[in-house]
């Protein structure tokens, strides 16, 4: 047998497995369904002696091998069949050829057998009380020993309980670690698409705003452009009219200089016959005095 050291070490004393000393072995509980076992850690070193097995375990392991086919299990399946049916058929024969016996070896009633066969099932009587008796009394040992393993197993079990339960909280703790990196990166992730959203958001305002800012150039000068242009239009308008007003001017000049040379004309015709008229007159005048 085994025994756990403090340090976890099996101390092994003369115990042989396949023909090979184990020394310095770990030992781990394993904690069953049914049962506790302590299982021995082999070692990582390779095993410098081979192990040698018998023949029969050889052959065990190499019936074992076998692959059944399908044909091989029916043929199985048949044969435990026709086995299962000659056992039937055999314990019927038995029980019919035991009730024969019974029946020719049964004795008279005041026959020196019949009391020999009363005794003995006297004697039968008394050793089957006496062995329902012990089967009792076996029975409360066996209740004991129930009651003990049950109590091992329920330890067993409750053991079992807490390692899958601190195995569960250790598995829990580790999902939730990786759910707690998982949120992480997502998060980390999302804040760098969000830093590439506000950046593609910054370098497009900015590009607008150039753009706008060029547009605004462009339309301030197309607008200086089209005033400079509205302005000539309205230079030479008021060139034009300037132009028009002083034609219409020296026109109104030329016809008060045409008017004004005819009045000068008329008043000058004028002149003449009112000179001519005074002329006349005269000349009647004279006339009248040179007839008288």
């Amino acid at each position: 047998m085994h025994s756990i050291k403090k340090n976890g070490k099996a101390d092994v004393n003369d115990h042989r497995c396949n023909h090979i000393k184990l020394q310095d072995k770990s030992v781990i509980q394993v904690f069953g369904k049914n049962q506790i076992r302590k299982l021995i850690i082999p070692s990582r070193e390779p095993i410098k002696t081979p192990g040698i097995w018998p023949s029969t375990e050889f052959k065990r392991l190499q019936k074992a091998a076998y692959v059944l086919t399908q044909k091989d299990k029916l043929a199985m399946i048949e044969e435990a069949q026709q086995r299962k049916l000659q056992i039937q058929t055999d314990c019927e024969r038995r029980k019919e050829s035991l009730k024969k016996s019974q029946l020719e070896q049964r004795a008279k009633p005041d026959s020196k057998l019949a009391k020999e066969e009363g005794a003995a099932a006297e004697k039968n009587q008394y050793v089957l009380q006496r062995a329902y008796e012990l089967r009792q009394e076996q029975e409360d040992e066996v209740k004991n020993a129930s009651s003990m393993i049950l109590a091992a197993k329920c330890l067993a079990v409750r053991q079992q309980q807490l390692v899958e339960k601190d195995l569960m909280k250790r598995e829990l703790d580790e999902e939730e670690r990786r759910l707690d990196s998982m949120m992480e990166q997502e998060r980390q992730k999302k804040l760098k698409e969000e830093e590439e959203r506000k950046r593609y958001r910054r370098e497009l305002g900015q590009r607008n705003a150039q753009a706008i800012s060029q547009q605004i150039s462009e339309n301030q000068v197309q607008k200086l452009l089209e005033e400079e242009r509205k302005e000539e239009e309205c230079r030479n308008i008021n060139k034009a009219m300037i132009r028009m007003q002083q034609d219409d001017a020296e026109k109104i000049r030329q016809t008060h200089l045409a008017q004004k040379k005819i009045r000068e004309d008329l008043a000058e015709s004028n002149a003449k016959i009112e000179h001519f008229k005074i002329v006349q007159k005269e000349e009647e005048r004279i006339a009248n005095l040179r007839i008288q």
